[in-house]
């Protein structure tokens, strides 16, 4: 879940830290101003949009 003190950071630096330390398999994230889900999958170490 968003929020705008935090949306930057959630969608940059947090998400590179899941994709590249965590490795963790699905990101998403929802944004509850503009309604927007966006999820991430990590093939071959990288997120790709679903």
């Amino acid at each position: 879940m968003l929020s705008s003190k935090t949306a930057t950071t959630d969608q940059g630096l947090k998400k590179q830290i899941y994709q590249d330390i965590f490795r963790t398999p699905e990101y998403f994230w929802f944004d509850p101003e503009s309604l927007e889900l966006k999820g991430f999958e990590l093939l071959r170490g990288q997120y790709q949009d679903l």
